[in-house]
């Protein structure tokens, strides 16, 4: 059994049935989770930050998606949920929907309250490119 713990001291729960094979989570989201943990540690955002849910991550699904199985966080429009939530639903099981509002939530953290995950794909591409 495995469980993982990110930078921030995040613990992951495992699946109810760990010996089960499934996809990986996406590289995407584990430079979400990095970014993030950035964040954290430099005190821009906390584990308790509430994060309210918009429309776009209530029901996200990339443009013109391909993938038939593309996993999302339950998450309704205009919830609060806790960042450190947040955080555990995106790397499992793997919901897109919860690393856009983390991304959002990160980004406003950055570069203020009109940033959006268009502003954390920049933010993450300059993370990538320093590390």
């Amino acid at each position: 059994m495995s469980m993982l713990i990110c930078a921030a001291g995040v613990a992951v729960s495992p699946p109810a049935t760990p010996d089960e094979k499934t996809a990986m989570g996406s590289t995407t989201k584990v430079w979400t989770l990095d970014v993030t943990a950035e964040a954290l540690d430099q005190g821009k955002v906390h584990l308790s930050d509430l994060v309210t849910i918009n429309k776009e991550e209530a029901s996200h699904l990339p443009p013109e998606s391909v993938m038939a199985d593309t996993s999302n966080t339950p998450l309704e429009k205009g919830e609060v949920v806790k960042l450190a939530d947040l955080i555990r639903g995106m790397m499992y099981p793997s919901g897109n929907n919860a690393a856009y509002a983390i991304a959002d939530h990160v980004a406003r953290a950055y570069y203020g309250p009109n940033a959006d995950w268009h502003d954390f794909v920049d933010l993450m591409n300059t993370f990538a490119a320093s590390h």
